[in-house]
């Protein structure tokens, strides 16, 4: 049972117990919960290296890669939202979500992209995974409690516009 209530423990305690148990199974790959959480600490590290802390939000453009999921726990991991990002969308819709979310930083598995260009139109940092990997492997020394925000959905509504939804971590 999870006492602390906050996914990054829970996650953590499921990794402890299943360490070489499938977390994931791709297409092109499966991953072990033990290398996912390795993966995501080194995610964790990076993201703590650039300043980003709880109450920050990063953005992540989506392509269900394994780096995308382990990105996420990363932000679970240090009481970090993120909000996944849909490359497909209009770029106008994609620049609402991110005046309304203000993420510290961009993650996509592509370097050149009009998401990047975005980015650098909105002077916000954006990085490509494989260039977001600290060497840190350790479980990141952070407190994260259940009423910090774990991920911001958006949704267009009536309107059109998108619009925020935030997800507690308990």
């Amino acid at each position: 049972m999870n006492e602390s209530r906050d996914l990054k423990s829970y996650f953590e305690q499921k990794c402890d117990g299943y360490s070489s148990y499938p977390a994931l199974h791709m297409a092109d790959a499966d991953i072990t919960y033990d290398a996912l959480n390795r993966r995501a600490n080194r995610f964790a590290h990076f993201l703590m290296s650039l300043g980003c802390r709880p109450g920050d939000v990063i953005a992540i453009i989506s392509d269900k890669s394994i780096d995308n999921y382990a990105m996420m726990i990363a932000a679970l991991k240090i009481g970090v939202a993120y909000t996944n990002i849909d490359d497909d969308n209009p770029i106008e819709r994609n620049e609402s979500i991110f005046r309304t979310c203000s993420p510290k930083a961009v993650f996509s598995v592509q370097k050149e992209s009009a998401m990047a260009t975005l980015c650098q139109d909105m002077d916000i940092a954006f990085h490509e995974f494989e260039a977001a990997l600290s060497d840190n492997e350790n479980n990141p020394d952070t407190i994260v409690t259940g009423e910090a925000i774990a991920y911001i959905m958006f949704t267009s509504g009536s309107t059109g516009t998108p619009k925020g939804v935030s997800i507690r971590h308990d």
